[in-house]
């Protein structure tokens, strides 16, 4: 779609403020974010790519991009065509080693650096699972480090439920799957939902809680935070 600065989606007001950033590159950035959060990758690099026009020592922009351009709870590296795979990785190794040449505080060098975990060189292998445990694992650290970060908190979160998309549950006993990081995830979301009022007006915590109750016994538990995500749009 045209990306039109005046004439766009109404997404809230949710924003993670950037150091020395150009309001028009943070616009875009976190029109990405947000867009990123609700699994629409095309449209969040593409809003990336517009803060990069506009800032192009854009470290954030960089890693939205690179993030994008990997899987998401909907979209399993499995679901990547052959060639769709070759340009992703490769586009995420550039973007990754042009951002370590940029300037990035503490917290965003973490993420960079746990990124990196996240993609193979090798577009050929069959198993992308060590990868994603990888990942997971990468990020727990950073989770670690900066635990009250709600933005760290989602993507630790998302990085979870993505090692066993759609089986977090075992619907017949009602309990967490053997394997799965549920109860770790869940862990993560109710500390950020007790303990930082911010947490019910983020978007990707809120999505990412649905996404980790929906196949549970108690899929109810997730409706005020459904409720309060469609609010955050103005819906």
């Amino acid at each position: 779609m045209e990306l039109d600065t005046m004439t766009y989606f109404d997404l809230g007001t949710f924003s993670r403020r950037l150091d020395n950033t150009l309001s028009e590159a943070q616009m875009w950035f976190d029109r990405g974010l947000i867009w990123q959060y609700g699994f629409n990758h095309e449209e969040a690099i593409a809003c990336y790519e517009r803060a990069l026009e506009v800032a192009p020592s854009n470290v954030m922009a960089r890693w939205g991009i690179a993030h994008c351009l990997g899987p998401n709870y909907n979209k399993l590296w499995t679901s990547f065509g052959p060639e769709e795979r070759i340009v992703a990785l490769t586009r995420a190794h550039v973007l990754l080693a042009e951002a370590c040449d940029l300037s990035a505080i503490e917290v965003e060098r973490a993420l960079l650096d746990a990124l990196t975990s996240r993609f193979p060189t090798d577009p050929e292998i069959a198993d992308y699972g060590p990868w994603n445990d990888d990942f997971a694992d990468a990020m727990r650290t950073v989770y670690e480090r900066f635990p009250d970060d709600l933005d760290v908190t989602a993507i630790f979160v998302e990085a979870l439920i993505n090692r066993t998309p759609w089986a977090l549950w075992d619907t017949r006993t009602g309990q967490p799957s053997a394997g799965t990081s549920t109860v770790e995830a869940r862990a993560a979301l109710d500390r950020a939902f007790t303990t930082q009022p911010a947490a019910w007006g983020h978007p990707g915590l809120l999505h990412f809680y649905i996404h980790l109750m929906e196949m549970s016994s108690t899929p109810e538990k997730a409706l005020p935070h459904a409720d309060r995500l469609v609010r955050l749009a103005g819906c």
